[in-house]
């Protein structure tokens, strides 16, 4: 690959998305520009990049992103960001491995799309397995540490599905916790240099525990309030424990302890994580529930994988959403 200007569009609020973003900067060549992404501003920073004077050899990667359908929606006076994007550079190439309904989007504009839901492989991986290890195989064997990142991210995105658990598992979710807390503050600066730190190899676990030394007070009043903001909602025949919380909180952590600690009592734990995510995430009880959690937070403009899924909502209050939810879901379970 030849030496020149490369931007990343990552997933900047997970494990996944921040070591796909580090690989890019230890393994590409020439300039990386990594660019953080939440699930609310998805559309607003690709609308920023493909405004800027990007020349025909840019490299464009997207990495841990879920396509969203408003990126492919043409307005009265402009094409749509993606057509703009496509337009601009020759090299788009996007890696995730979330509800893939949308790839022919993707293709159709001569995007190379790698991964899927079926592959059970989060980005990271896909990106060792399908860019560097046969892009930069010299490389690959010299800094064999990249192979390590890429587990780590995989073991923090399908739990239960790898063998490999004790310190991999438990430094994935530390770095999930601390990811947690830079989003929460808008550090949008020490989450590049833990980008950096990662990709160099240089002793980023120090700068994590670090955060989380500082921010431990507010982990623990999060945890608080989320224990105050909990009720069940009954609707359709169906048992929904809703819940609101500051993002600090890891959202699929969190989503996960939840439907464990209540697996078999309610169908499906539901949670907002408010300001700036402004996330909802909706995990279903696989045994008791009888509908894809998945398939309803599609229907509500975002998607998931395995099942889950979630979607960008913005509350008031915990009331605003419980009425939000009940309205919603009654109509979806009634159309």
């Amino acid at each position: 690959m030849t030496k020149r200007k490369t931007v990343v569009l990552t997933h900047g609020e997970d494990v996944d998305g921040i070591i796909s973003a580090a690989l890019a900067k230890k393994f590409f060549k020439g300039e990386i520009d990594v660019r953080l992404v939440r699930h609310s501003n998805q559309l607003e920073v690709f609308q920023k990049l493909s405004s800027e004077n990007l020349s025909d050899d840019t490299n464009i990667y997207i990495f841990d992103l879920m396509p969203k359908k408003n990126l492919f929606m043409a307005t009265d006076d402009q094409i749509s960001v993606m057509d703009s994007l496509c337009f601009k550079t020759e090299s788009v190439v996007w890696i995730d491995h979330h509800d893939d309904f949308l790839t022919w989007e993707l293709e159709k504009r001569g995007v190379r799309y790698i991964g899927g839901e079926k592959k059970k492989e989060c980005a990271a991986l896909l990106i060792w397995n399908e860019l560097i290890s046969t892009e930069f195989p010299e490389e690959a064997i010299e800094k064999i540490d990249g192979f390590l990142l890429a587990t780590i991210a995989q073991v923090n995105d399908y739990p239960g599905e790898e063998k490999m658990t004790g310190i991999i598992a438990r430094s994935g979710d530390r770095i999930q916790q601390a990811i947690s807390c830079l989003n929460y503050f808008s550090r949008e600066e020490d989450l590049q240099k833990l980008i950096n730190l990662i990709a160099l190899g240089e002793n980023w676990m120090a700068f994590v525990n670090s955060v989380l030394a500082e921010c431990e007070w507010h982990i623990m009043r999060a945890r608080s309030y989320l224990a105050r903001n909990q009720k069940v909602l009954q609707i359709g025949g169906f048992d929904f424990l809703l819940a609101t919380v500051d993002p600090i909180l890891p959202q699929k952590q969190l989503l996960r302890k939840m439907r464990s600690e209540h697996a078999g009592k309610v169908d499906g734990c539901v949670v907002f994580f408010s300001d700036p995510a402004n996330n909802v995430l909706f995990f279903s009880d696989p045994v008791r529930c009888s509908f894809s959690a998945q398939k309803f937070c599609t229907y509500m403009g975002g998607g998931g994988r395995d099942g889950d899924g979630g979607f960008s909502a913005k509350f008031l209050d915990f009331s605003d959403f419980l009425s939000f939810f009940e309205q919603k879901m009654t109509k979806y379970l009634n159309p």
